[in-house]
């Protein structure tokens, strides 16, 4: 949750994490990791447009708070800005819509579906995006839809004339005066009023503007691009016609010279970052469409997945689910009373449509999320409070006023009750879709990251807790050494790891990108871990659970903090007692487990780490010499490390304990954590 507010960080602080979608294009491919990224476009897949709102936010934070909590606030700022899509989606509904109760309806629904609320209170470019695009389209679809009811064609001696009983509009009191009566006959009175004609001229300035709000909404986030075509195209489609066909080109391409404005603006940003214009896209295109590499690394879904998730989750929006189809049903077949009606049924209709286009273009990809149908949602909420008009419209006739009221209420009540039933929270069932596994620990990791961040003497951090669960450097706002869990195992990040780019004019020189790494240490391999923590003093700040207290209390850690079941341990590192346990350690064997220290060594020969590998490696052998892939990694290591004579001497042993035939040919490699199944490691 902290992937765009940790790159905005790492902008004005110069440190911090960073992944792999915004780094730019390798320079020099020397490891696996190098190689395989390169291959398959893991690199300069987004641009900078989106962590330039959190950059401006901390530049202004480092001026007023420097001490400040930058998690926090990316947090609070994006919240705020993903509130106004209930405001977005009653301006779009009021544009479109007569019936101000659809709008009211459709900002309800929005506001308390159980889907949006969640996304929009995590820094997700999705629902950050979802507003603008929201507030950018409407006065688009207005200009398209303005003319959607037929004008009258008056002559000029002719005034269109309405009566109510026997008063007409314009204070004449004849019974028969309706329609278009001549102006001279309308009870002497002149039709003194300039001649209206039918405004067929749009705003300009105003679609230049939407343009390139959408043009930078799409250069962010190149999905929603789909959505806003889908959207314009199926309203151009239904309300073009021969009378306002010219006002609609027109709207178009002013659309399009502001969305041309924006993504240039896209592609100079590129530029300046990754030494290339439009690179993102390109690089966005080729791994999530031309390789599909996404449902590869992230996982595929079943075709109708989206539907089951955004219409049917339980059995209350199942229900509201089958309504909404029946009110749908029920604007589509009958017959319109009015041509207030006509319109409402041909916005449904033309709402319902790029939905059901959207839908299937969502699923027919393998990999799903449902931030991906952010905005799709949107169109169902929308679509919901126009079924449920419908039924309590037609339901009027047999109910009073106070009675529909009262139904009116009841529904929407019953709605938010449901959404707030199954809103998750930390006591949600972990199985959940919504909640990571513990997700409930994430709040106390980040109260104790927050109480490391007020301390001054911080050298070294310790995390005993998923990486993905914490606000990373953006709460610890310390530039220090960091172990940290990453899914299974403990990742070592060096401060001093060095970016290199020729293109960006201010590019951080101390970032830690996620799969570049200074160690590598398994979960199970505590002994390891002791050892690491001995030989590297400077660790004085651990981060642990409660229960896990014991195992660092050996280590002379103390208790200093405790957050819920989570606590801050702390460290002297000019102890007297440390530098002679120190001593004790520092001739530790890496490990003492042959399968662990394999599986660590290929790892680490895959990051590029060969001498800690080759460490790994030896050990392995030395417990273990049944396999024979440990000789060829090994040997591999020394070749890397330019150590002729070491690799030739491995060998020459692997022959002599296997045989030359089966030391030349490959072995299976070691999988502990089955997850990992879909990544390639040497």
């Amino acid at each position: 949750f902290f992937f765009f507010v940790s790159v905005g960080f790492s902008e004005v602080y110069g440190y911090g994490f960073r992944f792999y979608e915004y780094l730019p294009p390798l320079q020099n491919i020397t490891t696996s990791v190098d190689e395989q990224e390169s291959r398959h476009g893991m690199y300069a897949m987004r641009t900078f447009l989106y962590p330039r709102f959190y950059m401006a936010l901390f530049y202004l934070a480092k001026v007023l708070s420097p001490r400040a909590n930058h998690y926090l606030i990316g947090r609070l700022a994006h919240c705020f800005i993903s509130s106004l899509l209930p405001v977005a989606v009653y301006r779009l509904t009021s544009t479109l819509f007569s019936c101000r109760t659809v709008s009211l309806m459709s900002a309800i629904c929005t506001a308390f579906s159980v889907h949006l609320f969640v996304l929009g209170t995590h820094t997700l470019v999705n629902s950050f995006l979802s507003s603008f695009v929201i507030f950018a389209l409407t006065p688009v679809l207005k200009e398209i839809t303005k003319h959607r009811l037929q004008p009258l064609v008056l002559k000029d001696d002719q005034m269109k004339m309405t009566s109510n009983g026997h008063i007409s509009s314009n204070g004449t009191t004849h019974p028969h005066m309706n329609g278009h009566t001549n102006s001279n006959l309308a009870d002497g009175y002149a039709n003194n009023e300039p001649k209206v004609t039918l405004k067929t001229s749009f705003d300009f300035i105003s679609l230049m503007i939407c343009g390139f709000v959408l043009g930078v909404c799409f250069y962010i986030r190149i999905d929603s691009g789909f959505f806003m075509f889908v959207i314009i195209f199926t309203f151009v489609m239904l309300f073009c016609r021969q009378d306002n066909f010219y006002c609609i080109i027109g709207t178009l391409s002013t659309l399009l010279m502001g969305g041309v404005c924006g993504v240039t603006l896209g592609g100079w940003d590129d530029y300046l970052n990754y030494g290339k214009f439009f690179l993102s896209p390109m690089q966005w295109f080729y791994f999530n469409i031309r390789t599909n590499m996404s449902s590869v690394m992230y996982g595929s879904n079943s075709k109708s997945w989206y539907l089951e998730e955004l219409l049917y989750p339980d059995i209350v929006s199942a229900i509201f689910s089958a309504i909404s189809v029946a009110g749908l049903i029920a604007i589509i077949t009958m017959s319109s009373k009015s041509r207030a009606d006509s319109s409402d049924r041909a916005m449904t209709f033309a709402i319902l449509s790029s939905c059901i286009v959207l839908l299937f273009a969502y699923s027919i990809v393998d990999h799903k999320e449902l931030r991906f149908v952010h905005n799709v949602d949107i169109l169902i909420c929308i679509l919901i409070a126009s079924a449920l008009h419908k039924i309590l419209s037609e339901g009027s006739k047999l109910m009073n006023t106070s009675q529909l009221k009262g139904l009116l209420c009841f529904t929407m009540v019953t709605f938010i009750l449901n959404s707030f039933s199954t809103f998750p929270s930390p006591h949600t069932n972990a199985d959940s879709h919504w909640i990571y596994k513990h997700a409930h620990e994430s709040a106390d990791v980040n109260q104790c990251l927050n109480f490391i961040r007020h301390r001054n003497d911080v050298t070294g951090v310790v995390i005993d807790n998923s990486l993905y669960l914490t606000g990373g450097y953006t709460i610890l706002g310390h530039d220090v050494p960091l172990i940290v869990l990453v899914h299974n195992e403990y990742h070592e990040y060096d401060p001093e790891f060095n970016i290199k780019s020729t293109f960006a004019k201010k590019q951080p020189q101390r970032l830690r990108i996620i799969n570049r790494i200074s160690d590598y240490i398994y979960g199970g391999n505590v002994y390891y871990l002791t050892r690491t923590l001995f030989k590297h003093e400077f660790y004085n700040y651990v981060l642990t659970n409660i229960k896990r207290i014991k195992s660092f209390s050996d280590l002379e850690y103390k208790v200093i903090f405790r957050s819920g079941t989570f606590a801050v341990l702390y460290r002297n590192p000019e102890m007297e007692n440390l530098k002679k346990m120190n001593q004790k350690f520092s001739s530790m064997k890496v490990g003492k487990n042959a399968t662990i220290l394999e599986y660590e060594g290929s790892w680490l020969y895959t990051t590029g780490l060969y001498e800690k590998a080759a460490e790994r490696l030896e050990r392995a052998l030395e417990l273990d010499s049944s396999r024979w892939r440990p000789y060829q990694i090994l040997g591999m290591s020394y070749v890397k490390l330019e150590n002729w004579r070491k690799a030739k001497e491995v060998e020459q042993r692997c022959f002599k304990r296997h045989g030359e035939h089966v030391c030349r040919s490959p072995q299976g490699r070691i999988v502990l954590e089955e997850g990992y199944n879909n990544f390639n490691s040497i």
